[in-house]
């Protein structure tokens, strides 16, 4: 699977086969992209049909997946969930896999507990807080890194490089409950599980792990993607045929603002609200002839809510970034959309520094790039995901990043009555 997100981000796949150039691998490469279809389809009817048993327990558990390699928005998405079940309370487990992290083929836990000073929270609905956040004095971190039963990081904090980048961030929005880091979710939850006593799981990434029975499927899809990308790879970004929505409940379109910016080519007669209108139509028709007559369709975008330094200070309004000089940087899965983002709310983008996701920084690099910001006299921005690695290294206030929430544009009532379905 590593070697196939390497292909992946590096765009390998991408061939036109109307060049006859391209033509002679067409058939080698249909050829392996029906190899991997049969073996996702002959895998999930194995689940479903009781060939291989999935694990279920009583705890109602909603997984959060996609169906397409890349970024569709699914750690936002988690994080939308964790703080609305936070509002009623809830004791929360998410089981995540920790990618890149020490911990991802092993297991840790960043448990979060109320103390009797109260518990400290990172994030509240309001998004953040103008406050000094500097550390997470009710964090706790159970580990078998280096033997050691609880593990503290730089003032109180997990280590990213040690726990994940997405882990990291998700355990900032937890009040109760905690984070399981490691590929093997099965085992993890039965460690781990009565430790927390959860009154609900999240499972996140988990459309393709079927190990795990879940009471709700929620399957993301990127807006901006292109439609003939809907093939099975590596024809397409499909991690496995679009047969498999069968078992979804709720599909989320995200990023479907970014439809609003007119195609090349396009006629300027045109008006952009009707090409969304039908990108979304046609993606919508193309998705409903592979779900249950039951699933819903919800759409969803990003929002910015404010521009924050690494003590988590803020510094800009959205809009107060309109006409300044960004060199904006992104160690995620969709750098273009976090860059768009930016120029949409008025920021002069001079310098874009793509990274891959989950990038590792290290001192070296940082220190060049906070001498190129202040000889042009620019501010940097990056992403909420980048800059928890990034002040394991350095601090500094020139540093910003972007804090983002998922927004509903259609479809958050009916969203809001199911999930809460699972758990009454």
């Amino acid at each position: 699977m590593k070697l196939v997100n390497k292909i992946i981000k590096k765009n390998k796949f991408k061939i036109n086969f109307k060049n006859n150039n391209h033509f002679a691998l067409k058939w080698p490469l249909k050829f392996l992209s029906y190899i991997w279809d049969y073996i996702h389809i002959i895998r999930r009817f194995a689940y479903n049909n009781g060939f291989l048993k999935s694990t279920r327990i009583f705890t109602p558990i909603i997984s959060v997946g996609n169906l397409s390699f890349g970024g569709t928005g699914k750690t936002p998405m988690v994080m939308w969930l964790t703080e609305y079940f936070n509002l009623k309370d809830k004791k929360i487990m998410i089981l995540t896999r920790g990618y890149k992290g020490k911990l991802e083929y092993k297991n840790g836990a960043i448990l979060s507990y109320k103390s009797s000073l109260g518990q400290y929270q990172y994030q509240d609905q309001d998004q953040y807080q103008d406050q000094d956040r500097k550390s997470d004095s009710c964090m706790r971190v159970d580990s078998n890194v280096k033997n050691t039963k609880y593990l503290f990081s730089k003032e109180g904090n997990p280590d990213p490089y040690i726990y994940g980048d997405e882990p990291v961030l998700l355990s900032k929005r937890i009040n109760r409950g905690g984070v399981i880091i490691g590929a093997n979710r099965v085992e993890n939850l039965k460690k781990y599980f009565n430790r927390i006593g959860p009154d609900l799981i999240l499972l996140d990434d988990g459309f393709q792990h079927l190990k795990l029975y879940r009471d709700l499927n929620i399957v993301l899809f990127d807006a901006s993607m292109p439609l003939e990308m809907y093939e099975v790879f590596p024809l397409g970004k499909l991690r496995e045929n679009l047969s498999a929505l069968r078992d979804a409940d709720i599909l989320v379109i995200n990023k479907v603002d970014t439809l609003k910016v007119r195609p090349l080519g396009v006629d300027v007669n045109i008006s952009v609200d009707s090409l969304q209108l039908d990108k979304l139509d046609l993606l919508i028709s193309k998705l409903k002839k592979f779900t249950r007559i039951d699933a819903i369709f919800i759409q969803t975008k990003y929002e910015i809510t404010g521009f924050y330094n690494c003590f988590n200070q803020k510094i800009y309004l959205p809009n107060e970034i309109n006409g300044k000089k960004i060199i904006a940087m992104a160690g995620i899965a969709s750098a273009d959309s976090f860059f768009s983002s930016l120029s949409l709310l008025g920021g002069n983008v001079i310098e874009k520094i793509v990274l891959r996701d989950h990038h590792y920084y290290n001192k070296k690099y940082l220190d060049e790039v906070i001498s190129n910001i202040s000889k042009l006299n620019a501010i940097l921005i990056t992403t909420e995901k980048d800059i928890i690695k990034i002040k394991e290294i350095v601090v500094n206030n020139s540093l910003l990043f972007a804090a983002i929430k998922i927004k509903f544009v259609r479809g958050e009532d009916e969203f809001k009555k199911l999930i809460e379905k699972v758990l009454y």
